[in-house]
């Protein structure tokens, strides 16, 4: 595995928010937030010191605005295990096909949905 294997969408369903990781760029873009007030989708959530091909350590903005120092480390092909902030938590990857085009997901209260958060059904 390289460190671009890690390139890609990855989603929180513990606290319900997710980015777009862009290894090359060392940072990470909120596709989804749970925060609207603190940040918006598109914007810069996570920002990359240390990458390998096992994981990546650096710092997250969090709900309440402030920038936490986080691990992550690769636990399979589709999920992240990461911590910070006294917390851990799972990503999973989002198959591609369901990644929006548009990205322009926001946070949307509980309905009953259909694959990714964010797109909700009728």
């Amino acid at each position: 595995m390289s460190v671009e294997d890690l390139d890609g969408e990855w989603w929180s369903p513990k606290f319900r928010y997710a980015f777009r990781l862009a290894v090359r760029e060392r940072c990470g873009y909120a596709t989804v937030t749970n925060a609207p007030r603190v940040y918006r989708v598109g914007q810069r959530l996570l920002r990359i010191e240390y990458v390998n091909e096992g994981g990546f350590s650096g710092v997250q903005m969090f709900a309440d605005g402030g920038w936490v120092p986080v691990v992550a480390l690769l636990a399979g092909p589709d999920e992240l295990r990461m911590t910070g902030g006294c917390f851990s938590w799972r990503m999973h990857r989002v198959p591609q096909d369901e990644v929006a085009q548009d990205t322009v997901l926001a946070f949307a209260p509980r309905r009953r949905r259909l694959g990714f958060p964010g797109r909700a059904t009728k």
